[in-house]
């Protein structure tokens, strides 16, 4: 697994080449949960690329709001008009304003194979992003679906399989379950009247001390 360092935080991502009619390539990570609002907690990335064989433009957005404050800062009040307009000498200055200050980016294909690719792709983006922010560290606590809590000793490999493995401890004692299962949902088939989505969800230390 590769790694991304954002704000000086080390995050592990993980890269999808998709071949159609071109190559895309597709960048997805996080550090996932960290308990903290806009410009805290965790770190995301993702990243969408190609090796210009493909239809790809990204065109930067900008915000309507955003866009009426730079013209009203770049332009003359028109009394006939009752409102900013943008005079042909500072139509420069707007347009250096709008290349620092875009909130936003369009990104536009052209082709059915292009189409394909990306729906793959975005695909193969949320699934990492998932299950990364669905990631199992020692220490932390999660709550079976029938209502129990497990304490996480760690994750392991079986020696012979190398199949990822959850050791934890719970009221009956310590087991280790795959790693596949323990993050796998549940099977709302066989248990209708489960609310939980999945086997095993997260625990905040907030919870913890409530339950207490």
């Amino acid at each position: 697994m590769s790694h991304k360092y954002i704000d000086d935080i080390k995050v592990p991502i993980e890269e999808e080449e998709i071949q159609g009619a071109g190559i895309m390539y597709f960048v997805a990570g996080t550090t996932g949960p960290r308990g903290g609002d806009s410009g805290h907690g965790c770190r995301t990335v993702i990243e969408l690329d190609d090796d210009g064989s493909t239809g790809m433009r990204i065109v930067p957005t900008l915000h309507p709001a955003r866009l009426s404050q730079l013209i009203r800062a770049s332009g003359i009040f028109d009394k006939d008009l009752g409102e900013y307009v943008v005079s042909e000498t500072n139509v420069a200055n707007l347009l250096r304003a709008f290349q620092d200050d875009y909130t936003g980016v369009s990104i536009q294909f052209g082709g059915d194979s292009e189409l394909y690719d990306l729906i793959e792709g975005l695909q193969f983006m949320i699934d990492t992003l998932k299950r990364m922010a669905r990631k199992v560290c020692s220490g932390q606590t999660w709550r079976h679906f029938k209502g129990g809590l497990v304490k996480i000793i760690t994750v392991a490999n079986h020696s012979e399989s190398s199949e990822p493995l959850v050791i934890y401890n719970c009221e009956s004692g310590t087991y280790a379950r795959p790693l596949d299962m323990f993050l796998s949902e549940v099977d709302h088939d066989r248990y209708p009247d489960i609310k939980q989505r999945y086997r095993f969800e997260l625990v905040t230390d907030q919870e913890v001390n409530d339950e207490d």
